[in-house]
C-alpha cells in the first residue's frame, strides 16, 4: 500500500535560507539547541556514546556543558569505572615557547581519560592511539602521546609535580599573567588542559582553548562530499556543530509523518538540510547535479534547486523507537510517496557534478570535419566533444579549454563517413578533472 508523507519540522524560528513550503519541508531550531562540542572518533565503540544511529559519539549542548557542576552530573554523559569523570580544583602548570611560565585552575570540567574511558576508546598510561581535537576559532592539533602522564609543577624550578591528567576545563581561571591574561581572568572554555612532563615542557601550546570537537583514535569520516573533484571528509562535528570560524552550522528537527497500512509513523530526526550543509561550507549547486550514494550503492538523485527538502539526518527514531541504519551514521529523509522514497538509510557520499550541455548544432563542415555548438555549463573549466563512427563508446575527442567558448571543429575525420557527436563539460582542480555526463548523441550524415 502506497504510503502518503509529509516532511515538516517542530514549529520553531525558519532560518531566511531555507524554504518553509508546508508542502515539503519546514526548518527550525532543535528543542535542545545547538551542538556546541562533540566525542567521535575511529576508537569509539559502538553502542558507547549517547549521539547517532549507531551510539558512537556523544553531544553536548551548551546546557548540557553547563550543567556539569558535580561527579554525578558529569556521569551522565561519560560514566567510567576506572576514572573519575568530573575535575575540579585541578592546577596546571604551563609554558609557552618565549619561556613565560604560569599555573592555570580548572574548578570545573570533564575528565578527558574518563571521556575516552567511557566511549570504549583505550586511555591507558602508555597508550600511543592519537587524540585530535579543534576549536571553534579554527585551530586543530593532533597528539600521539595524550595519555603519557604529566604533572603540574609549583615553580618553574621545580624538580617533583603532582600528577595532573588531562580534562576539558569548563570554568577557571589563570593564577600568574601568561600570555596576555591578568592573575585571575577566566580560562577561554571550553579549554583542553595538560600537565607538563618536567617544569621546562613546552606544554602550552597544546593547551587549546574555545574547544569544538575530541577524537579518540582519529577523525572518522561519517559523510563523503565530492564537489566537482574537490573532495571534502566530513566528520560528524562537521555535520552536527559545525567546524568554520563562521559559527555553528545550526542544529534542526524534522518529524517525517506518513500513513502506511492504516497507521501512522512519525520519524523526529536530528541534523540539517541538505542545502544547510552545502551552504554553510559554501558548496554551490548552481548548475549542478546532486546524487547521494548509500553503503549499498543505491542512488538518490536530489531535484534541482530543491535541496532545502532533504533532510540529513545522524540520529531518528520511529514513533519513539530509535531507528536502526548500521551501514553508516547518517540518513536522508527525502520529499517521497512511500516510507522507501522517504528515507534513505546508510548515506555514504554526495557527488556534485557539472550540469551536462545540450547540443543545439552539429553539422558537416567539410568531408573530413565537423562542426558542433552546445549551451554553456557555469563553472566549467572547459569541454571534450567526441565523434564516433558508432552511436555508443567515443571516439575522437576534441578538447576545447575554454568556459566561455561553445562550439569547435573537429577535423581529421574519414571522408564522408557518417559519425555520431556528443560533448560533455569538464571541471579542473588542481591536477584533477571531474567531467559532466555526455550530452545525448546526434548522428552527421
Amino acid at each position: 500500500m502506497a504510503a502518503a508523507v509529509i516532511l515538516s519540522l517542530m514549529p520553531l524560528a525558519v532560518p531566511e535560507n531555507v524554504s518553509a513550503d508546508d508542502s515539503t519541508m519546514t526548518v527550525t531550531a532543535h528543542p535542545d539547541g545547538d551542538a556546541v562540542m562533540s566525542f567521535s572518533g575511529s576508537a569509539v565503540k559502538a553502542g558507547r556514546g549517547r549521539s547517532g544511529f549507531n551510539r558512537d559519539f556523544t553531544l553536548l549542548s551548551q546546557n548540557d556543558l553547563d550543567s556539569i557542576t558535580s561527579e554525578d552530573a558529569a556521569d551522565r554523559f561519560f560514566s567510567s569505572a576506572q576514572y573519575s569523570s568530573y575535575v575540579s580544583g585541578t592546577k596546571y602548570s604551563a609554558r609557552r615557547r618565549n619561556n613565560e611560565w604560569s599555573q592555570q585552575q580548572v574548578t570545573r570540567g570533564l575528565s578527558l581519560r574518563a571521556a575516552a574511558d567511557s566511549l570504549g576508546a583505550d586511555a591507558g598510561t602508555d597508550s600511543k592511539s592519537a587524540v585530535s581535537y579543534s576549536a571553534s576559532d579554527g585551530y586543530t592539533n593532533i597528539m600521539s602521546t595524550m595519555w603519557k602522564t604529566r604533572y603540574c609543577y609549583a615553580s618553574e624550578t621545580d624538580t617533583s609535580g603532582t600528577a595532573a591528567d588531562p580534562s576539558i576545563g569548563l570554568a577557571g581561571s589563570y593564577l600568574d599573567s601568561f600570555a596576555g591574561h591578568n592573575a585571575g581572568d577566566p580560562l577561554d572554555v571550553p579549554v583542553l588542559m595538560i600537565g607538563q612532563e618536567n617544569a621546562d615542557d613546552y606544554n602550552a601550546q597544546y593547551m587549546g582553548r574555545l574547544i569544538k570537537s575530541v577524537s579518540f583514535g582519529g577523525d572518522k569520516t561519517v559523510l563523503a562530499v565530492d564537489n566537482t573533484g574537490i573532495s571534502y571528509d566530513m566528520t560528524i562535528t562537521d555535520i552536527a556543530a559545525g567546524s568554520r570560524s563562521t559559527g555553528n552550522i545550526g542544529r534542526r528537527q524534522a518529524v517525517c509523518t506518513y500513513t502506511s497500512d492504516g497507521g501512522n509513523v512519525s520519524i523526529t530526526a536530528s541534523g540539517v538540510t541538505l542545502r544547510q550543509l552545502l551552504d554553510y561550507y559554501a558548496i554551490t549547486t548552481d548548475n549542478r547535479t546532486v546524487t547521494v550514494k548509500t553503503a549499498e550503492g543505491k542512488t538518490v538523485s536530489v531535484k534541482t534547486g530543491g535541496t532545502d527538502k532533504y533532510f540529513v539526518a545522524y540520529e531518528a527514531s520511529a514513533n519513539g523507537k530509535a531507528l536502526s541504519n548500521t551501514g553508516s551514521d547518517i540518513m536522508l529523509l527525502c520529499p517521497g510517496t512511500s516510507e522507501s522514497d522517504a528515507v534513505v538509510r546508510n548515506v555514504k557520499s554526495i557527488k556534485l557534478s557539472l550540469n551536462k550541455p545540450l547540443l543545439t548544432k552539429a553539422k558537416r563542415k567539410s568531408r573530413t570535419s565537423v562542426y558542433v555548438k552546445w549551451t554553456k555549463v557555469s563553472g566549467a573549466s572547459g569541454y571534450q566533444v567526441s565523434c564516433s563512427y558508432r552511436r555508443t563508446g567515443n571516439g575522437t575527442i576534441k578538447t576545447v579549454n575554454s568556459e566561455s567558448k561553445i562550439s569547435a571543429s573537429v577535423k581529421g575525420l574519414k571522408k564522408g563517413q557518417p559519425c555520431y557527436v556528443k560533448v560533455r563539460a569538464y571541471r579542473k582542480a588542481g591536477t584533477k578533472k571531474s567531467y559532466s555526463a555526455w550530452s545525448a548523441v546526434t548522428g552527421i550524415k
